[in-house]
């Protein structure tokens, strides 16, 4: 069985109506349990969980820059400490998949070899 136990992140001042970043990553965590790892969608996602080396990080806000540096904080931390990170954007494009899409591979193609990332961490990106 998995444990809930995960990193917590600080939360911030949200608009009314807005989820806490607990609820955000409580609802991440039961979605990857279903769909990500229930389904099989990535063969590697389980291990992370059952051995406590899987870290959730809410990035608020739909600015592309502090998302992008958010990611490339995690990315950095990675190449260097065994685990997973997932950065969980729920205010960047929710509703435009194509911009959200040439975010990935903006960190794909600048962000990961402006740092010499491949090879040593991978982005696994899922959308809503």
């Amino acid at each position: 069985d998995w444990d809930d136990t995960v990193v917590p992140t600080p939360s911030v001042d949200l608009p009314p109506g807005a989820p806490s970043d607990a609820e955000v990553e409580t609802k991440t965590l039961a979605w990857m349990k279903r769909a990500v790892i229930g389904l099989n969608l990535c063969p590697f996602a389980e291990r992370p969980l059952k051995t406590k080396e899987l870290s959730l990080h809410v990035a608020r806000g739909d600015d592309p820059q502090t998302i992008s540096e958010a990611v490339a904080e995690q990315l950095l931390r990675k190449r260097d400490e065994r685990g997973t990170a997932f950065v969980i954007a729920p205010d960047f494009c929710p509703d435009d998949f194509d911009e959200y899409m040439a975010m990935v591979q903006f960190l794909e193609e600048r962000v990961m070899t402006f740092h010499d990332l491949h090879g040593h961490v991978q982005i696994a990106a899922f959308h809503p």
